[in-house]
């Protein structure tokens, strides 16, 4: 049925106040809820997520891999910049689902980010730094798909800005515009070893938000490998 349906349908059979996922390369560590769910003593908090530790295909643990900055409390507007949410190490209440729905099945990619920008509007976000979720990285994994993942990420980008009018400053909406069409570019530049298609790219990301640092660093680096 594909991800989303296949999620839905796991959603839509639980039962409980709480909803956890795992998907079937990965693992959760023994401890996890133990360490999560007392943070929804709190009613505010709609979603505790946490670190995660990585392992290759063979079950060997990863170090370096890259890590991001995690937030709490109301996040929407760090959110809109970077989806820093691993996704399976996240437990949500199940009046989420209820008062915001589950997964978008339009979508094939980024179904998490679409998630987590709805319950932003409504709920506060815990982050803890313990490990709890335990992520399998193997060559050919869908979230590889750079050119899916950056195509899908515009239209939830405007999906949320079009249900969520005013929620955001358009300062910030100009750099998360900016910040994706960015890496967008940079994610083509490394994995395609293009150039033309990369630099529209940038000067897109530059017509949005011209003193966004970040596009013009990677607009650097792209001109001086051409070189």
């Amino acid at each position: 049925l594909g991800q989303p349906k296949a999620k839905n349908a796991g959603v839509k059979a639980c039962k409980g106040e709480f909803i956890a996922f795992c998907d079937a390369d990965d693992l959760w560590t023994a401890d996890k809820l133990e360490k999560q769910l007392p943070f929804f003593d709190d009613p505010l908090i709609g979603v505790v997520y946490s670190e995660v530790s990585n392992i290759d295909g063979k079950g060997n643990e990863l170090q370096d891999v890259e890590r991001y900055s995690r937030y709490n409390g109301q996040i929407t507007e760090k959110l809109i910049m970077s989806n820093f949410i691993p996704f399976g190490s996240a437990v949500i209440r199940k009046e989420c689902v209820d008062e915001l729905g589950a997964f978008d099945e339009s979508l094939p990619m980024g179904i998490d980010w679409d998630l987590w920008l709805r319950y932003s509007t409504r709920y506060f976000f815990k982050y803890i730094p313990d490990e709890t979720y335990i992520y399998r990285i193997w060559e050919g994994q869908m979230s590889s798909n750079h050119r899916g993942r950056y195509k899908n990420a515009e239209k939830i980008m405007s999906k949320f800005l079009k249900q969520n009018p005013g929620l955001l400053s358009p300062e910030i909406v100009k750099t998360a515009w900016a910040d994706i069409y960015t890496h967008y570019a940079m994610a083509i530049a490394t994995s395609e070893r293009k150039i033309w298609e990369p630099l529209t790219l940038l000067f897109k990301a530059i017509c949005f938000d011209f003193f966004y640092w970040p596009t013009w660093k990677g607009l650097i680096k792209l001109l001086i490998r051409r070189v």
